[in-house]
């Protein structure tokens, strides 16, 4: 298939917004409750209410428990629980839900009660086109189409080009078996066509579904004529070799040969790999001349002209090719032997060229991501110019011993490059969850970020980011896709990628920023990568990134599991402005009850003023050892949540800080700020 065709696809599909059913659910009561009524659609949103904020997961199966339900909601956490289901066939429905609470990590309290919801489904009629190939060339091919109901008359089924003016294909059948013929004119070129499906069923209602894919893709243009061939005569073998345009997508090269001149298409002899530049013709008989020509194909089937005539004459003994450089006879079977091997690697690698290309568009881009593609392509270029020293040998006068040295060592660089090689490459995991700003994550986040903010300061914070997140109406979606990667030489890769999309128009601004932290323990830190280029490492688990960010994401040279994403946090934080450069708790949790903030000001003005001419008589005296350690004992307390006793040390402090000359209070800065660093 060319791969530049599916950059023209002009397809549009129109989604139905899928019916929403909800049903009301005590986790703590059995429950099984019916929809009324018959759902005429394929695709509906499956909503389960509780009374308070759960983890639910569902099932089809009655008897599963809680662990091994294997069905997550795509809203979950709250109390509203959410699952699209589509592609639904008609008839009734049983879905099983059990819920615990979110902070019973090891399900010990998930109870037995369950939740059975039942709803029953018709669908309008719907088609799925067969086709026996997708990739069409000129010619006439027939279409199956199968109907999921019976119409009352012949469906109608079109196609198009453009996707604008349609052409009908006329049916024969009957009930919901029908057949057709497209013809694609050798005049079309590269073209992508759809297909447009409608009928009505026996209720009256109309469908213009089409189950599986309704695109095809025609190709009439052959490849271009092959102008550049030479052939040389070898001793016991005729080497042919040309040259393609590198932008032409070909997957075989035709040889034909004779011995006798005017080549035509009878005249087919061997088919090689379209990336072949080269064949060595070894079925040949010394002293006698051969006739070639060659032509290309493409993936369609399309195929080029012949290309002009050549001839070439095999050796009649070994002398004739060797000279004092050139290798000796009783030595090329090694040469040869590690060249089958380098071509049994190209047919590896055509084959990892083709799992790649029945790869999704996301999946390549996955790929890409994690640099695969790149050391893959690194690997092919590599092994062409491994190739080309290896046939180099055959012309270089070398003993024995030095050849089996550099064969030796071109063997070490063929494994090297079959742990570069893909064999397989799959998504073993993928979920989305969509979080919401809260004020437990945003204190979380804080207290990584700045432990020595007082607890004023934090409550602030908290405030003013819960407020712009709210104007923003901030949401982050979170996506994890976890693969597996098989290499050439059998060893076996997890891979795990994490997306974050912030719905939020935020500009840059110097006090706010948003703070990715990773759960403790669970991730493997050391193999992550962030793929922005503009982050700041805090410390270990946490990164904070500026408010322009639209994406965040990173990779894991592990497997995640799908809960650990629901661990991960993004939190938005404005940060305060202190008062003085001590820490937060000295400077913004002046105590001021039973005065009025005046006369508490002034009070603080007159200790100060006081304070300044006693010190000024005074020699400067270094910052005391018990003065630090109570300081630090302010934070202990702060974080252990004694509130009322870090207040009371934290004022004895206050009224010794406030008599400190400025270079004292430049010391005792230091020291604090040492001590919170030490605590982080």
């Amino acid at each position: 298939m060319k791969k530049i065709l599916i950059l023209l696809i002009l397809l549009t599909s129109t989604l139905a917004s899928a019916s929403t059913i909800s049903f009301a659910f005590n986790p703590d009561q059995e429950s099984s409750q019916v929809k009324p009524g018959i759902i005429y659609s394929d695709s509906i949103v499956l909503q389960v209410t509780t009374p308070s904020r759960v983890l639910c997961r569902y099932s089809q199966t009655p008897e599963a428990s809680f662990d091994s339900m294997e069905g997550v909601f795509d809203d979950n956490f709250e109390t509203i629980h959410k699952k699209t289901l589509i592609n639904l066939h008609d008839g009734v429905y049983k879905y099983y839900t059990k819920c615990r609470p979110i902070n019973d990590l090891n399900n010990i309290s998930a109870g037995t009660a369950r939740l059975e919801t039942i709803f029953t489904i018709s669908n309008t009629i719907s088609a799925q086109i067969i086709l026996e190939e997708t990739d069409l060339k000129a010619g006439k091919y027939e279409i199956k189409l199968l109907t999921t109901k019976v119409p009352t008359s012949t469906p109608q089924l079109q196609y198009s080009y453009d996707g604008i003016t349609y052409s009908p294909i006329v049916l024969h059948g009957s009930e919901k078996s029908w057949r057709g013929f497209l013809v694609i004119s050798s005049s079309l070129g590269e073209k992508v066509g759809s297909f447009k499906f409608e009928a009505r069923d026996l209720e009256g209602r109309v469908g213009t579904g089409i189950v599986g894919d309704n695109i095809f893709i025609v190709d009439t243009k052959a490849p271009p004529l092959i102008t550049a061939l030479e052939a040389s005569g070898q001793y016991g073998q005729i080497k042919l070799e040309w040259f393609l345009d590198e932008d032409e997508e070909i997957e075989e090269i035709n040889i034909y040969r004779s011995e006798s001149p005017n080549i035509d298409l009878t005249n087919l002899y061997e088919t090689r790999d379209g990336d072949d530049e080269y064949y060595y013709d070894t079925n040949v008989k010394s002293g006698k001349t051969y006739y070639y020509r060659i032509s290309s194909s493409d993936t369609a089937g399309n195929t080029a002209g012949l290309s002009r005539e050549i001839a070439a004459t095999s050796l009649l003994s070994e002398t004739t090719t060797t000279s004092s450089t050139a290798l000796n006879p009783s030595l090329i079977g090694s040469v040869d032997a590690l060249l089958s091997e380098i071509g049994f690697l190209e047919i590896d690698i055509a084959n990892s060229n083709s799992m790649i290309s029945g790869l999704t568009k996301s999946e390549q881009d996955y790929m890409k991501a994690f640099r695969i593609t790149d050391n893959f392509a690194s690997a092919k270029s590599e092994l062409t110019s491994l190739k080309r020293t290896v046939e180099n040998y055959k012309t270089t006068d070398l003993t024995k011993e030095l050849l089996e040295n550099r064969l030796s060592s071109s063997r070490i660089t063929l494994n090297i490059l079959k742990k570069k090689i893909p064999q397989k490459f799959q998504t073993v995991d993928s979920v989305e969850i969509t979080s919401l700003h809260t004020e437990d994550t945003i204190r979380k986040a804080i207290l990584e970020y700045s432990p020595e903010l007082s607890p004023n300061a934090i409550d602030k914070t908290i405030k003013n980011s819960l407020k712009l997140a709210e104007e923003e109406s901030l949401q982050i979606k979170s996506k994890l896709n976890v693969f597996e990667i098989t290499y050439l030489d059998g060893k076996r890769e997890s891979l795990s990628i994490i997306e974050h999309s912030l719905n939020s128009q935020l500009e840059r601004k110097e006090n706010q920023k948003f703070l990715l932290q990773f759960p403790s323990g669970s991730l493997d830190l050391a193999s992550l990568i962030i793929k922005n280029g503009d982050y700041t490492p805090e410390q270990e688990g946490l990164t904070s990134f500026k408010t322009d960010v639209k994406k965040i994401t990173y990779t894991f040279n592990q497997k995640l599991e799908a809960q650990v994403l629901s661990q991960i946090t993004i939190s938005l934080i404005v940060t305060q402005e202190e008062s003085m450069p001590l820490t937060g708790y000295f400077l913004s949790n002046v105590p001021t009850s039973g005065s009025s903030v005046a006369t508490i000001l002034i009070f603080i003005a007159s200790i100060m003023v006081g304070y300044l001419l006693f010190i000024k008589q005074q020699q400067k005296k270094e910052i005391s050892t018990e003065f630090l350690s109570r300081a630090h004992k302010v934070k202990v307390l702060q974080q252990q949540g004694k509130t009322d006793e870090a207040d009371k040390l934290y004022d004895n402090l206050k009224a010794e800080y406030i008599g400190l000359s400025e270079d004292q209070k430049h010391e005792v800065f230091k020291g604090i700020k040492n001590l919170s660093g030490a605590m982080k």
